[in-house]
């Protein structure tokens, strides 16, 4: 194991606790970066964004089908968030996909 495979583990962990946990740094996350974005997996511009976030975005594609999501009390999606493992079905299949969601 090399310090970039350390480096990957720990975007990874990263990205999960974003995406799953409600914590204040998770907060400052989706404020910080997020802002007219209407999904996280739909981050593409990284411009001008810290290096750990650049990291995180990279690692993202491999985090997200392991995330399990369960509907409980808070917000779900059925367009964006993950229901299956073949990704984002219902977003994905919708007429207006083809727009772009997060140019700035």
């Amino acid at each position: 194991m090399d310090q970039q495979d350390v480096v990957q583990g720990m975007s990874m962990k990263l990205w999960w606790i974003f995406r799953t946990k409600r914590s204040l740094w998770a907060k400052f996350m989706n404020s910080r970066y997020l802002k007219n974005i209407i999904h996280p997996n739909y981050v593409s511009d990284i411009r001008n964004s810290s290096s750990v976030w650049k990291m995180m975005i990279a690692m993202k594609d491999l985090v997200e089908p392991q995330i399990d999501m369960r509907i409980r009390k808070g917000s779900s999606s059925l367009w964006f968030d993950n229901w299956s493992e073949d990704g984002l079905p219902a977003m994905e299949k919708a007429p207006w996909y083809d727009l772009k969601l997060n140019q700035v």
